[in-house]
């Protein structure tokens, strides 16, 4: 038992009957009075504190104060001063894991205070209210204790945090200190991420589904017609399972109201209890009210209401107490209640309810859900994404939603307008911040511009940086300064590296120089491979780009370089002269865990099939044995012959759904009976046609860049994701030493010599005089050491220039 337990448990009891009887409704010292459920739960608390001089059961402890806060009778400041007794109990460390029934009283804490309700009379009473909410569920996740919590505790404390944070009527200091407390939890459950255990055979469904937050925007929207009138009294509920913020008034029914975390009842002479259902399982929420006569004698309703709350009803043992609500639960160790947490599925969760907030292709997104979202994301990657390859499960939606999120919200519409001067200023100080981590570009310049299926990065980088070709007097902006510190930052890192090396042996340009020049060989074999493939082929063949003998080569180039023709791919493995590459090229594709439709729309996402059919029938043909071969979902097809008439089938199906030149549609009954006794003599299973029509007619087979809107940005990221887990597309760290560097100097020498022109033409300022002055010292000296002519006689005829020293006779 932690020291000081008993004196505080005594001080704050004290200090929460005082509260009540200072309420006209507790203000009698009569028997109805003392036998309300409030008072009496105290009294059996004080009891059980002078009974156990050692020990006292947690959820014993706790208990009293959570029916203050679940009390629907209270006011604003008795529940206050209940949460402080909890924010105490917890931030004073008396909830240790190895206290008795701390599990169930941690989790008792959690939903009581996520389910708080009170009756609303001062609005300031109130907002302080839910800043000590807020403040006891930051703590509670936060403690030692808080490793016992449950998902949906986890999940019901982070949304109500949240809400905050969205509700307008909220003022602006309580808003920025739900953001602030959000954050915090958030990271307090990333930054131990090691610690988790690993998750064999990955995170079961019932584990996400307990820990899923509900990742739509309706449930966080604001509600602004709340009512404020101080001069009546309402019912602040606050309520996680309800998905609305509603204002009801006298005891209509509220019905398919908006998603919320608040529920405010007019009350003026009674007071009604809430529960919240869903109806038939869909998204419209009905509030029911009951209502309950305010005498405290009449608890059977109250009770009724604190079950469906999901308080312990059930007593199997003699130290069973009894609630404010007239419910009995057992103080024993109920900690199997409970399911077993599992952090690393609220991690996942947790992750994708931040990758909602910023999705900017939902039209609800608001600025304050990007700020919120994206202050978030940047903590928990700052702090805890080198842990995220520990867990498949997290790594996997940072790799495709979170990213995929991100790269969305460059393309929509507010970011296609002009960029003004701030944006500039903001993309250059990114690049900026890019370019001083001293491995960055060499990275960037061995995985990308000598990758042959990889574009340069670092030429247009650096090429992007340095200042307009633009005759007249412009004016030298801060983005100018910034272009020239970043290319000076480079500058500098090779002069370094040219010093720390100095005896090292630096073999990179003639690789180097091969290596581009092998990229130049394949852009000319690409383009003559999309005027006519043979001749690309032949033309690739003849520099060694490919084998002759191996077809891997050609495959592994035709699959994962985006620049390669479709079209012209599927009238060269649609040849009939060329068998054996159709056959390797088909068989490079795994069918294990597909069906025929989607083995064939993965199959069609890497060429555009030929019109004629004699073409479509040699590709449908390789394709069926490959697929008959390897897939496991082929109960349903007899051989390769019949697998071959249903892709065929599946084809004119793409067609007949979604051209517009076809008037009449096919409907699924055209679609079976053109195929009876297709399947070698017999019928297919007709629930599988039903389900390859619905497929197909919701969604068209098409090639990734020829969708239309959303559509095509979904397509192109899954084409950018199946290829960038292609074994080629892995990235290599290249160690800390000159190689490269002079290949990376060729390319950075004239956008540096252009920038430090640009500045010393358009400075007037001895500080920035001297910054260029330092800058052609150093391009200089490079120049010097990679045995640059050229460009030094351009550097000393600028500066002689500026001197006038030309104009001399």
């Amino acid at each position: 038992m932690p020291s000081g337990l008993h004196r505080v448990a005594e001080g704050e009891a004290s200090a929460v009957l005082a509260a009540l009887r200072a309420n006209s409704r507790w203000a009698s010292y009569s028997r109805d009075a003392q036998s309300d459920p409030l008072i009496r739960g105290f009294g059996v608390l004080r009891e059980k504190l002078a009974q156990s001089e050692d020990d006292i059961s947690i959820d014993t402890l706790v208990n009293p104060f959570l029916d203050v806060i679940r009390s629907d009778a209270t006011t604003a400041t008795i529940t206050s001063v209940a949460l402080r007794a909890i924010h105490k109990f917890v931030s004073y460390k008396f909830l240790d894991v190895s206290s008795a029934g701390v599990t169930s009283g941690v989790n008792m804490i959690a939903h009581a205070v996520t389910k708080a309700r009170f009756v609303c009379i001062d609005f300031q009473a109130d907002e302080v209210v839910l800043l000590h909410i807020a403040q006891v569920l930051e703590a509670l996740l936060k403690s030692d204790a808080g490793v016992l919590l449950s998902n949906e505790c986890v999940h019901d404390m982070l949304q109500t945090i949240l809400r905050f944070c969205f509700l307008d009527h909220l003022s602006e200091v309580l808003r920025r200190y739900a953001e602030t407390a959000f954050q915090g939890m958030v990271l307090h459950l990333f930054i131990k991420l090691p610690e988790y255990p690993e998750v064999e055979g990955g995170i079961s469904t019932e584990d996400l589904n307990r820990s899923d937050f509900s990742t739509t925007h309706t449930n966080i929207m604001p509600y602004t017609d709340i009512p404020h009138d101080n001069d009546c009294n309402h019912v602040i509920a606050i309520d996680i399972d309800s998905e609305s913020i509603t204002a009801g008034k006298d005891d209509e029914t509220i019905a398919n109201s908006d998603n919320s975390s608040f529920i405010f009842v007019e009350n003026q002479t009674k007071i009604s209890d809430l529960m919240v259902c869903q109806a038939n399982g869909n998204d419209d929420t009905n509030i029911l009210k009951q209502s309950c006569s305010s005498q405290p004698e009449n608890t059977a309703c109250r009770a009724k209401s604190t079950t469906d709350a999901g308080v312990i009803t059930e007593s199997l043992s003699e130290l069973a107490l009894t609630n404010a609500r007239g419910v009995r639960f057992e103080s024993g160790n109920t900690s199997s209640i409970y399911p077993k947490p599992h952090p690393v599925a609220v991690a996942v969760s947790l992750l994708r309810l931040l990758v909602s907030l910023v999705d900017a292709s939902n039209p609800q997104t608001t600025v304050r859900h990007l700020k919120i979202g994206l202050s978030t994301i940047i903590a928990v990657v700052e702090t805890s994404a080198q842990h995220f390859n520990i867990h498949s499960s997290i790594m996997q939606v940072a790799e495709d939603e979170l990213c995929q999120c991100l790269f969305d919200l460059l393309v929509q519409e507010e970011f296609l307008q002009p960029p003004t001067y701030e944006h500039e200023e903001a993309v250059l100080d990114c690049l900026l911040s890019f370019l001083r981590a001293p491995t960055f570009l060499r990275d960037i310049f061995f995985n990308f511009d000598c990758d042959l299926l990889s574009e340069d990065l670092v030429e247009r980088l650096l090429e992007f940086l340095q200042p307009p070709d633009i005759a007249g007097d412009q004016g030298l902006f801060t983005t100018n300064m910034l272009a020239l510190e970043a290319l000076m930052t480079v500058a500098d890192q090779i002069r370094y590296r040219k010093a720390t090396f100095r005896d090292a042996i630096s073999p990179d340009l003639n690789i180097v120089s091969e290596l581009r020049m092998r990229k130049q060989l394949l852009e000319e074999g690409i383009s003559l491979f999309n005027e006519k493939p043979t001749k690309g082929v032949t033309f690739m063949q003849k520099h060694g780009l490919i084998t002759i003998s191996d077809h891997e080569s050609l495959i592994t180039l035709l699959k994962g370089c985006p620049r390669f023709d479709k079209a012209k791919i599927g009238e060269y493995i649609g040849d009939y002269r060329e068998d054996s590459i159709r056959e390797a090229f088909v068989a490079s594709f795994h069918f294990e865990n597909k069906s025929i439709y989607a083995a064939l729309r993965d199959l069609l996402t890497t060429f555009r099939l030929p019109g004629e059919a004699q073409v479509i029938e040699r590709i449908l043909e390789s394709f069926s044995r490959q697929f008959m071969a390897t897939s496991q979902y082929t109960d349903h097809i007899k051989d390769a012959d019949a697998a071959c008439v249903l892709s065929y089938a599946i084809i004119m199906l793409n067609v007949d759904q979604h051209s517009p030149k076809v008037a009449c549609k096919m409907t699924p009954e055209d679609f079976v009976r053109n195929l009876r006794g297709a399947n070698s003599g017999e019928d297919f299973d007709r629930a599988l046609l039903e389900q390859i029509f619905n497929n197909i007619h919701n969604n068209e087979i098409v090639l990734p860049e020829e969708h239309d809107g959303e559509l095509r940005e979904e397509a192109l990221w899954k084409a950018l994701v199946a290829r960038s887990r292609l074994p080629t597309s892995q990235m290599t760290s290249v160690n800390d030493s000159p190689q490269f560097d002079a290949a990376i100097f060729s390319m950075l020498a004239n956008p540096l010599k252009l920038s430090l022109a640009f500045v010393l033409e358009a400075a007037d300022e001895k500080k920035i005089f001297k910054q260029v002055m330092q800058g052609y010292h150093v391009l200089g000296a490079l120049c010097y050491q990679f045995g640059r002519s050229d460009v030094l006689d351009s550097v000393i005829s600028t500066l002689s220039k500026r001197t006038y020293l030309l104009d001399l006779t």
